[in-house]
């Protein structure tokens, strides 16, 4: 099978949702199938750039997307040429243009049997449904997060009401034309439907891979503390007060440091001022991002591995970081909204134990619980679930792509 995959974020470029492509490709690429990247190089704040393990196959097979910023005029000039090919006059066009000439150009040297187009954003489907329209091959896209217009609160996205309209338009153009389009969770796509007609017969969930990409596990490094990490940056809107609160309350209570935070990655100003309201300085620690390796390897040395979501009425999000907590072989603590997507997964597989991100009492005994659990040894035994492993392992997550294709190529 040779697959055209499309995306902005992707190795070497690390951060959330680069690292949930790049392993899909890793997976596709050990189960024997040809996969040519097409990608944006720049893309800001991340933790690593640089091609690292265990991206380096990879590289040979992506074309990363670059161009000059240039003048002013020849912006505006570039800018209204590209959004009257492609009707699609916002942000990200300069990109689609350059990256639909690169598909014409491989797809004029190679027979792909598979396009495939992926999140975080928008605009790499807006590239497949050109790509679509002119080559009719087969065209997947994912969207691992709400397409822009529908984000909700609190997180920030207040477009006018014409890009809102533009947005929106395009997302279900895309839907209808896509052959097949794949949502991690079940609520992400009930959030779709809420707003866009979408076809549950051409539609799927299927979870963020998991990859085992370490050879052992080191025991934990302390054994009279409970030791939790967390893994990626820190916005405004997954404020983890609740969570600093009460593991200030554990501590002052016990008179000593028994429970420890790791933070990896950036966080918000206001975080750090949090840090000091509630005196953890000595317990609550954040370091600067480490490349995916490292922190793969940095994490082995925990207790538990921590996801903090935002307060929200439905947790509509599917966290990337779970795959990576679980074949880590850790018990995961999911700091979330009470009605989630991280309720549904635990509840039904296992692995973890959820809190709700709103109520002071339930972190408390969450905590209280795991830390009695370490100290009887039992957090393995109480938390941790192959089931889970089994829901996002490669096996499972790349025979149900199998199906996809096989059922689009009419084999």
């Amino acid at each position: 099978m040779r697959i055209l995959f499309i995306t902005v974020a992707f190795a070497p470029n690390e951060f959330s949702e680069s690292i949930v492509n790049s392993k899909l490709v890793l997976a596709f690429k050990a189960a024997g199938h040809q996969v040519d990247v097409i990608s944006r190089g720049n893309i800001g704040l991340t933790y690593s750039s640089s091609w690292t393990e265990p991206w380096y196959s990879l590289e040979a097979d992506t074309s990363q997307i670059d161009y000059e910023l240039g003048s002013k005029v020849h912006r505006i000039v570039d800018y209204l040429l590209s959004s009257i090919q492609f009707l699609y006059p916002l942000e990200g066009i300069r990109w689609i243009r350059r990256a639909y000439l690169k598909g014409e150009q491989l797809i004029q040297t190679k027979t792909y049997d598979i396009i495939m187009t992926r999140s975080p954003s928008d605009i790499p489907h807006v590239v497949g449904l050109a790509l679509k329209r002119k080559y009719k091959i087969p065209w997947i896209a994912n969207w691992n997060d709400p397409s822009n217009g529908i984000i909700p609160e609190p997180y920030k996205n207040n477009p006018n009401k014409i890009t809102n309209y533009i947005s929106r338009y395009f997302t279900q153009k895309e839907l209808n034309k896509a052959d097949f389009v794949t949502f991690p969770c079940e609520r992400l796509r009930g959030r779709f439907v809420e707003y866009f007609d979408v076809s549950t017969e051409k539609s799927a969930i299927i979870p963020h891979i998991g990859l085992s990409l370490i050879n052992s596990v080191p025991k934990p490094y302390s054994y009279d503390t409970l030791t939790i990490c967390h893994a990626g940056s820190l916005s405004e809107e997954r404020n983890p007060e609740v969570l600093f609160r009460n593991i200030a309350r554990i501590n002052k209570e016990s008179g000593k440091s028994i429970i420890r935070l790791t933070i990896i990655g950036i966080a918000d100003p206001q975080i750090m001022k949090l840090i000091e309201k509630y005196s953890i300085e000595q317990e609550v620690r954040i370091i600067k991002g480490k490349s995916y390796f490292e922190t793969l390897t940095f994490m082995a040395e925990y207790d538990i591995l921590c996801v903090i979501e935002a307060r929200m009425k439905d947790g509509i999000y599917l966290p990337s970081k779970l795959s990576d907590y679980v074949y880590l072989k850790k018990p995961i603590l999911c700091v979330s909204p009470s009605n989630g997507t991280l309720v549904d997964i635990i509840n039904e597989y296992g692995g973890g134990l959820v809190v709700n991100n709103d109520l002071d009492e339930s972190v408390y005994q969450g905590l209280c619980e795991l830390l009695n659990s370490k100290k009887d040894n039992t957090l393995m035994k109480k938390f941790y679930s192959p089931k889970l492993a089994h829901y996002l392992s490669r096996y499972k997550i790349l025979n149900e792509y199998d199906t996809i294709f096989n059922n689009l190529l009419g084999n």
